[in-house]
């Protein structure tokens, strides 16, 4: 299901490389659960990047809700600091991150999503 999703969103301004180089999922920064009490005492913006009809899981933490399609546009208004950003699995959240790392913002992704802060991953 989320595999439809990726792709539908994933294919931007780079496609899909190969080891970890630039537009490679595997270049952005993940913050693993445990992580996520420090970086919101810093005061990292997180930003919700699931579409509207996938915002089933509620959030524990404030967050914005930028949707993907918004970021991909460039029609977000995110402020330049540094940005959680977050999704049920991960996997939209690093598309994101992407994104706005062309954009030249400090973004990074919730390892796991939501389902790993639920499960206790």
């Amino acid at each position: 299901e989320d595999q439809g999703l990726l792709h539908k969103y994933a294919i931007g301004p780079w496609g899909w490389t190969e080891g970890g180089g630039r537009g490679s999922l595997e270049g952005v920064r993940k913050v693993r659960p445990e992580e996520l009490p420090a970086l919101l005492e810093e005061g990292v913006l997180v930003v919700d990047v699931r579409p509207a009809d996938r915002r089933s899981t509620p959030l524990p933490f404030a967050a914005e809700w930028v949707p993907l399609e918004k970021i991909q546009k460039g029609e977000h208004g995110l402020p330049r600091r540094p940005l959680l950003l977050v999704c049920e699995k991960g996997l939209l959240s690093q598309v994101a991150a992407l994104y706005l790392e062309a954009e030249g913002y400090e973004a990074m992704s919730l390892e796991g999503g939501l389902q790993a802060l639920t499960q206790g991953k």
